[in-house]
């Protein structure tokens, strides 16, 4: 498989179940009942399917373009690996704030996100280039 298609299918596909899992967590943190460990517990795969695939219509094309705007202008137009994972987290949070729910928690969960998926991907393009030479 293609390289840059390996990583654009990655940072198209990964952010909303990292998402998902972000807000289990949080929500097991601050004591409400976390609906991720439910899921878990009970084995639940079809309802965990059904929560990705909400994640990709709300945040499918968000996603497509972060992973567009990631390979082709910001991983091959920035030699500093701060600056990219801080490009991805500003997209990251964009991404959030285009959810219809509560914009503070959103962005500030899309900027996490973007910064997760800053790191995978440059470390990718990152090795990819190492290995090409």
């Amino acid at each position: 498989m293609n390289k840059k298609f390996l990583r654009l299918l990655i940072g198209t596909l990964l952010p909303a179940p990292i998402g998902l899992i972000v807000i289990g967590l949080f929500l097991a943190v601050i004591g409400e009942s976390s609906w991720l460990f439910n899921i878990i517990e009970h084995k639940n795969l079809t309802m965990f399917c059904y929560i990705i695939a909400a994640g990709y219509l709300l945040l499918g094309i968000p996603s497509i373009l972060y992973s567009l705007i990631m390979e082709f202008l910001v991983n091959s137009n920035f030699e500093e690996n701060n600056i990219v994972v801080g490009v991805s987290s500003v997209l990251g949070g964009m991404a959030g704030a285009t959810l219809p729910a509560d914009k503070r928690f959103l962005v500030f969960l899309g900027v996490f996100v973007g910064i997760l998926m800053g790191i995978i991907l440059r470390k990718m393009y990152v090795n990819d280039c190492l290995n090409a030479k």
